[in-house]
């Protein structure tokens, strides 16, 4: 037998998948694909419906749209009758550390879990995811201190419920260098009683700006007011 013959002999033979079986995997992925855009597509829908009917699709709370609605007729009833309320704003602290370190689905689980702060007190009032780690609350019938220990309490709260969600979580392999690993976190409060010539952006603003004293100042909270004059004050809670 020649050289040239035997090193043709040693080939291996090439396998071929038949036109039939390339067109059938062809058929899968195509099907695959088209599920898939389905499942988008209704997920979608699911939660525009959702948010139109007022509901946050990821924590299952009253939008903001719903806050927006609620928070202007509790204002004028506010007017018409002289019967006040506060409104509670709460951020969540370094969630984006959270996010960064164990990934978004992690977060996810963290939000999900303020929905049970409202279930361990006493309000019955309802609280809202404003947007992003944001959450507020309407309150009447309640006086200051009472007020106060329920900031405290929602700080234990969250400080036990984000201990566990952050205490199973793994880091990301792909963390940015400068997130800080958290294993536990809290929120900052602020909350501001209506006042006569409040609007829904005021009462907002006001309530948002006593949120970010009590994170500047490390407090469990901070209550606000405007003066005659429209200056802001704050007093802190520790």
């Amino acid at each position: 037998m020649s050289e040239s013959a035997g090193s043709q002999s040693q080939e291996r033979p090439r396998v071929s998948i038949p036109r039939k079986s390339e067109w059938r995997v062809g058929r899968m992925r195509r099907k695959l694909g088209e599920t898939q855009a389905e499942l988008t597509r209704t997920t979608a829908e699911k939660n525009k419906a959702m948010e139109n009917a007022g509901i946050d699709s990821l924590t299952q709370l009253p939008n903001r749209q719903k806050f927006d609605v609620d928070l202007k007729k509790r204002i004028a009833q506010a007017k018409r009758t002289g019967r006040d309320f506060y409104l509670i704003f709460i951020d969540i602290d370094h969630f984006k550390d959270v996010n960064d370190a164990y990934g978004h689905s992690v977060g996810d689980s963290l939000l999900k879990k303020i929905k049970e702060l409202r279930q361990a007190t006493r309000l019955e009032e309802e609280m809202y995811r404003h947007g992003g780690d944001e959450f507020v609350q309407i309150v009447e019938n309640i006086g200051e201190q009472e007020l106060v220990n329920i900031a405290r309490r929602y700080q234990s709260l969250i400080k036990n419920e984000s201990s566990v969600v952050l205490g199973n979580a793994t880091v990301v392999e792909n963390m940015k260098p400068e997130t800080t690993i958290r294993s536990v976190t809290d929120f900052s409060i602020g909350i501001t009683r209506f006042q006569p010539l409040d609007t829904s952006e005021s009462l907002i603003d006001r309530a948002d700006a006593a949120m970010r004293h009590a994170k500047l100042h490390e407090d469990t909270a901070s209550f606000a007011h405007n003066d005659s004059r429209g200056a802001t004050h704050y007093r802190q809670v520790k």
